[in-house]
């Protein structure tokens, strides 16, 4: 046998362990759950209610034990408070262990009746809550992990300090300056006449080249001065005009756009101012 190896041990922190555990608890809530059962359904009986609805009471006082349970397991893992569901688990637990303990002793007629097994059923009657609440504490250590808290000392900036490097004195100057060396001159580089055009090529960067769709070319608008005019059309529109009939009106007479007869209306105007300037000179 090798003394150096070490025997195999159970890892606390495996999943079989975990699954272990809620199967205990389990088993411990079915077994307290059970018992408690019938003890409450019993006294129910005093409640005056029918006989079909005692059920009602272990289920309504058992199932809060396990709600408020759940709810301290889920807020402490969250980090929040679990100061209300405790206590009202630590309430509900009491008035199970208070009804377990009824249970035995109010069938067991006076005080001075009662005895070692009226008092050893009632004490084991009172440990199947503490039982059940015991299973849920032990379910929360194992299985919840609590929120990381941030220690203060983690946070503090903590000075390291810093060894000085020795410092370097200067050697002390010669007396006489120390000839200057004199650097061989560069020689330039002569490049062939088959080197010259590929490191003229290596020294522009590369162009990334993409293609730019062709656009249709749009008719360029010829002038309105440089349509011919047909004198025809201006007589008709400036007789139209004279009539005293709208812009929109003449061009739909004349079949030309408003533009257009604003155009020739405006080319009589100064014809005819320029007459009358030629014939005052």
């Amino acid at each position: 046998m090798n003394p150096q190896r070490k025997a195999a041990r159970i890892s606390p922190e495996s999943r079989p362990i975990a699954f272990t555990a809620v199967g205990v608890a389990t088993l411990i809530y079915a077994g307290a759950f059970t018992t408690s059962f019938f003890g409450q359904a019993a006294l129910a009986a005093h409640m005056a209610i029918p006989s079909a609805l005692q059920y009602v009471v272990p289920v309504v006082v058992d199932l809060a034990l396990v709600l408020f349970t759940l709810a301290t397991l889920l807020r402490k893992t969250r980090g929040e408070s679990t100061l209300w569901t405790n206590l009202a688990t630590a309430a509900w637990t009491t008035v199970s262990i208070a009804a377990n303990v009824l249970h035995v002793l109010v069938p067991a007629g006076a005080a001075e009746s009662w005895n070692f097994g009226i008092y050893t059923g009632a004490a084991l009657s009172a440990l199947m809550p503490l039982g059940a609440l015991g299973a849920s504490l032990v379910l929360e250590n194992l299985l919840i992990e609590p929120p990381a808290a941030v220690h203060p000392a983690a946070s503090a900036v903590v000075a390291v300090p810093v060894a000085k490097e020795p410092a370097v004195e200067a050697p002390d100057a010669p007396s006489e300056p120390a000839p200057a060396v004199e650097a061989p001159a560069a020689r330039p580089t002569v490049l062939t006449a088959a080197e010259r055009p590929a490191a003229a090529l290596a020294s522009v960067p590369a162009l990334s080249v993409r293609p730019t769709p062709a656009r249709p070319q749009a008719a360029r608008p010829v002038a309105a001065s440089k349509v011919t005019s047909d004198p025809r059309v201006i007589a008709q529109v400036l007789a139209h005009k004279a009539e005293g009939k709208s812009i929109p009106a003449i061009a739909d007479l004349v079949g030309k756009s408003e533009s257009t007869v604003k155009r020739y209306i405006k080319d009589a105007k100064a014809a005819a101012e320029q007459d009358s300037k030629n014939q005052a000179a």
